[in-house]
């Protein structure tokens, strides 16, 4: 068993909508999400979510566990 880690962040606070990333890569599980990060899959590809508002350019941070 493995871990991925990622980060996001948008150093020049100007997004104002949700960013949507897919990662070509799948997860069995998912650890130390931060707060404004949502999870819609794990399997076949991982895809998750990120709502920048209010959050002031600090990065969005969650590791997965994989296979």
């Amino acid at each position: 068993m493995g871990t991925l880690g990622v980060s996001y962040t948008d150093p020049t606070q100007a997004s104002t909508t949700p960013v949507h990333l897919e990662i070509k890569r799948s997860a069995i599980a998912s650890s130390a999400v931060s707060p404004g990060v949502t999870i819609t899959q794990l399997s076949p590809t991982i895809k998750l979510t990120t709502d920048p508002t209010a959050v002031a350019g600090r990065p969005f941070n969650v590791t997965f566990s994989t296979l």
